[in-house]
């Protein structure tokens, strides 16, 4: 019915797995989702003309190749992915607000886009070293993502039950922006079994973004 909230929910993935040796494994993957609400809003005081259609979809394609080599375990991933959005009015007539109700079409569109892509390598290996067994993983990352969000504000009016206007909203300043953003990290990682019973994790972490331009360093212990 058009006169009740709606809702629609998707995903469909495909995958794909070749075991080119024993030790060589590589996986490829394409998952699809989407989500769709009509009519998001409605209610005693907001009728089908305020409500907006919101619709988001996604798409994440990804490769790893998996081998080991020499007793180390190498991992590398490639993935994408894409995103698209928006949340849109019935139409472009004013909205008015009253305390019995609002009427006219919701005041705002909103269209967003954003997409990653990203990539990273992880090596794991275990290590004896004067009885003691090290389990070391440590690797890198790098995503470069971009985002671009667009809102149409149009003006609308808040009123009393009588019709007379109480206030008149009107927006000024950008309605888009733009961001690009370079994403990267070094990790490493000593899980050391000290004995049956006992066993110590050491870790560290460095990340950088460019958009806030600073170093983040975090390290870690673990009895």
């Amino acid at each position: 019915s058009s006169d009740v909230c709606s809702s629609d929910l998707a995903d469909q993935l495909a995958k794909l797995q070749w075991n080119l040796a024993e030790s060589h494994v590589l996986t490829m993957s394409l998952l699809s989702n989407s989500e769709y609400f009509g009519n998001a809003g409605l209610g005693p005081q907001r009728p089908l003309p305020a409500t907006t259609n919101f619709l988001r979809r996604g798409t994440t394609a990804a490769v790893s190749n998996r081998n080991l080599f020499r007793g180390a375990m190498f991992e590398t991933t490639v993935q994408w992915s894409h995103r698209r959005e928006s949340n849109l009015a019935k139409g472009t007539s004013m909205l008015i607000v009253q305390p019995s109700g609002w009427s006219g079409n919701f005041y705002a569109d909103q269209r967003a886009r954003s997409d990653r892509l990203h990539a990273d390598q992880n090596i794991g290996l275990e290590h004896n070293w004067r009885g003691i067994k090290h389990r070391l993983k440590f690797g890198g990352e790098v995503d470069h993502v971009s985002s671009t969000l667009a809102i149409s504000r149009r003006p609308f009016q808040l009123a009393n039950d009588s019709g007379r206007t109480l206030l008149d909203v009107r927006f000024r300043g950008p309605d888009s922006a733009d961001v690009t953003n370079v994403e990267i990290g070094f990790y490493a990682q000593d899980r050391m079994t000290l004995s049956s019973r006992l066993q110590m994790e050491l870790g560290v972490r460095v990340d950088r973004e460019h958009v806030v331009g600073s170093t983040n360093k975090i390290g870690r212990a673990h009895v």
